[in-house]
This record gives C-alpha cells, structure tokens and sequence, in this order.
C-alpha cells in the first residue's frame, strides 16, 4: 500500500514540477515590454530637445532591445528567463534614473529597493550630471568625440558598471555561452554606427598615445570585467551557478561595488 501511495505522488508531482517551471517562463518579464518603455523614453524626449545628444545612445539602447525581445522572448528555456529578469532589473535602473527615482542614501540602506527596480542607484545622480554638463568642444591633437560620444560616456559608464552589477548580483551572472550570444547582438547593433563607441574608443587611443596614463574606454572589456567580479562575488557567498544570485534578500558589501578605475 506504502509503495502504491508513493508512486501516486511521483505521478502527481511531475505535473506539477512541469507547472511551476511554466509559470516561472510566463511571469518572467517580457524583452518587447522592455523596449516599449524605452521608445517611450526616447520619445519625451525628443518632444523636450529633438537635438538631445542623449538620444543616440538611448536610441541604441532601444535597438538592441529589439534585437532581444525578437530572438529571445518566445523561449522559456534557463538561459531566457535569466537573460529577461537581468534585462529588466537593468533596464529599470535606467528608467528610474530618467524619472528622477533616484537612492541618495548608502546602498546598504536602500538595496531592496534598487535590486528590485523600484529606485535607480546614487551613482545615476552623478552620471545625470555629468553628462548634461559634458564639454562639446574639445581641442588636442586626436580624433575629437561626437557630442553623442561625449554625452553618452558617463550614462553607458553608470549603466555597465553600476547598474549591470547590479542586475548580476541580484539573478546571476548567466552561462557564458549565453553571455557570448547576447555580446554578439550588441556588437551587431553599433557595427555600423559611426559616432559611438568606435569614435570614443578610437579617440582615447590617440589621446593614450599622448598620454600614456590614460586607458581607452572599451564597453565590451568594461561588460565582461563587471561579470567577472560578480561571479568572484558571488562565489564568498556560495552562490556558484549562473543563474543564482542574492535575489535582493541580503545587501553586498562596499567591496563589490569597486570604484572605476581603480
């Protein structure tokens, strides 16, 4: 009777399990969902300054999400509902910033909030700032930045180094052959822009040449040096797979937000 009863439960149990990683697929945000709320973004504004210098970067950022949302929101596999939660904490950070949510307070004392997407990160504050009061007009002997260039710098800088973290340390730092399909999406989205970040990187590489003690700005060396630290991270806290993160339940300590460039 004992061995009946249990293979009952076997049988019941699998649908189950079935279930419940179905529900994990459908609930788990939609990439589309992310990109509509950036075109909305773009759109204000453009509707406030249709010659922002912002917009080129927030615009490549919609491109790239599309890119996304095509390959990837029809999936219900680890690897797409990992790629679509990190995406979305991300993308949140971004949004939040751009609507003035922003913690100004110790991480440590705010860190459900920004690890659930509810307030964007001190660090934005700054990078907001600087990027309005970017100089446009620059003088040196190397190939000069676009504006786009210039006001992008400390956005993409906040977003990949800050905001990224972030996303990692909250869900995982992905498998890497994922992390190397979603670097080639983003490669494929700038191969044909001009201004950014080819510009910029070209440009501090002639800057490099003369002055040794700076080092050019690569966006794809940043993203995996970020992943890097946050699988080493996570590691102390014996979380080793690449979808296991904290899941906003404990705050990380100063050390695993290093200051950049240092």
């Amino acid at each position: 009777m004992r061995k009946h009863r249990l293979s009952t439960m076997r049988y019941l149990l699998i649908p189950a399990v079935c279930l419940s990683s179905a529900f994990s697929a459908w609930s788990a945000p939609l990439l589309k969902e992310e990109s509509t709320q950036q075109a909305a973004l773009v759109a204000k504004l453009e509707k406030s300054d249709p010659k922002d210098p912002r917009l080129f970067f927030l615009r490549s950022q919609q491109e790239i999400l599309d890119r996304l949302a095509e390959k990837y929101d029809k999936r219900t596999d680890a690897d797409a509902i990992w790629l679509k939660e990190v995406v979305h904490l991300f993308m949140a950070a971004l949004h939040r910033a751009f609507e003035g949510k922003i913690d100004d307070k110790k991480l440590d004392g705010t860190w459900p909030d920004v690890a659930s997407g509810k307030l964007a990160g001190g660090w934005w504050r700054v990078a907001l700032d600087s990027s309005a009061k970017a100089p446009f007009h620059l003088a040196g002997p190397f190939p000069k930045p676009s504006k786009e260039d210039i006001a992008a710098f400390p956005l993409m800088l906040a977003h990949i180094w800050y905001d990224l973290r972030v996303a990692m340390i909250t869900h995982g730092p992905g498998t890497d052959p994922m992390w190397k399909e979603v670097e080639e999406i983003i490669k494929a989205v700038w191969s044909d822009k001009k201004e950014l970040p080819r510009s910029m990187v070209d440009g501090q590489i002639a800057a490099a040449g003369v002055f040794p003690s700076l080092k050019p700005f690569n966006p794809i060396e940043l993203r995996n040096t970020v992943r890097g630290q946050v699988i080493a991270f996570l590691k102390t806290k014996g979380k080793n797979g690449p979808t296991t993160g904290l899941q906003e339940k404990s705050t990380p300590p100063a050390e695993a937000f290093p200051v950049f460039g240092k």
